[in-house]
């Protein structure tokens, strides 16, 4: 038996917080767990992760919600806000794009010579 409860958000699932459990006043020993609270531990999440409770048990999963993402096409801002999406599934990455001329190739914005010199003709 626990004296600790553990809240998630009822839609998304993710971890919440933890608060001291209610004891039953009528059953002496049973722990009262609230809606959308359970008496199991939610495992450590790391950088860019969430615990999530779903179908009766914690898991974690991506969280990359609130991180300053750049698409790879054009270096315009992304942003993701569903848990569970990565960088990868919105061809996206943290890294800034440096200018107008760079393009993303082999992981990693390159400075393009065409574009570059067709910029400098346009001038």
């Amino acid at each position: 038996m626990t004296d600790t409860v553990y809240h998630y958000d009822p839609t998304t699932g993710e971890y919440a917080g933890r608060s001291p459990a209610d004891h039953s006043p009528l059953e002496p020993g049973v722990v009262l767990i609230p809606a959308h609270a359970t008496d199991e531990a939610p495992p450590e999440a790391g950088p860019h992760e969430v615990a999530v409770f779903r179908d009766g048990s914690w898991s974690v999963a991506a969280d990359w919600r609130g991180v300053a993402l750049f698409s790879k096409a054009d270096g315009s801002g992304v942003t993701i806000a569903e848990i569970g999406a990565t960088p990868a599934d919105v061809s996206a990455t943290e890294t800034a794009r440096p200018s107008a001329v760079h393009v993303w190739k082999a992981g990693q914005w390159i400075e393009d010579a065409q574009l570059k010199a067709s910029q400098l003709v346009a001038l």
